[in-house]
């Protein structure tokens, strides 16, 4: 049996920064941590609550993707 401690979601957007607001706004997490280099672009958010523990990642995509399969 595996024991499910903690789970992340990423999501994959080219609207970073609005992505980011939104999540704060509507549920209240908070930046842990935020980059911005030219290859990559994204942010960790998570709970005030829960010592820094990561809940939720938001990553630049760039270009389209293929879900199918």
């Amino acid at each position: 049996m595996i024991s499910l401690l903690s789970m992340k979601t990423k999501i994959m957007t080219s609207r970073v920064v609005e992505t980011r607001e939104w999540y704060c706004d509507l549920i209240g997490l908070v930046v842990l941590e935020e980059w911005d280099d030219p290859d990559d672009c994204g942010c960790i958010l998570g709970f005030r609550c829960t010592s820094g523990e990561a809940q939720l990642e938001v990553h630049r995509r760039r270009g389209e993707y293929d879900y199918s399969g």
